[in-house]
């Protein structure tokens, strides 16, 4: 229970910083050739109705920030998580612009060395300690001999 809490603070305490930078900026058209919010609408040459949608590794409320730490925790793909909030730009109404944001990889490189080292070798401690010990029948017979000396 303690360490699910540590975890989940972790979470929350990297989430909250990711909002802080990427909040609403990791959004981009179904239509890559609609860069800007405002252009985003209608139909694109294949027929298919164009939309503003999030990308699904997002910091654009807590409880989003905080699954997306979980995910970049596990480390699941997180170069591509990271260079999608690299690419992420300043303004919430335009689309990705490559490399726009590299300050932020420092925020990513933290998020996996302190989120998903730490935070996954506590959890595998706590579930190493509550292992139970091997059982008591076992046993070695030569472990239970006393050396002998032999001229």
């Amino acid at each position: 229970m303690n360490t699910g809490a540590i975890a989940l603070g972790v979470f929350a305490i990297f989430g909250i910083l990711g909002m802080q930078l990427l909040s609403g900026k990791m959004n981009s058209c179904t239509d890559p050739m609609r860069h800007r919010w405002k252009d985003c609408n209608g139909i694109d040459d294949d027929g298919n109705v164009r939309s503003w949608e999030a990308y699904p590794v997002n910091f654009n409320n807590l409880l989003w920030a905080i699954r997306s730490m979980f995910v970049l925790s596990t480390q699941d793909d997180w170069p591509n998580h990271m260079w999608a909030g690299i690419d992420s730009t300043g303004s919430k109404k335009t689309g990705p612009v490559q490399n726009s944001q590299l300050g932020l990889m420092i925020y990513y490189v933290a998020c996996i060395l302190i989120a998903g080292y730490l935070v996954i070798n506590i959890f595998v401690g706590v579930f190493v300690d509550w292992s139970p010990p091997p059982s008591s029948g076992l046993s070695c017979e030569f472990c239970m001999r006393s050396p002998t000396l032999t001229h």
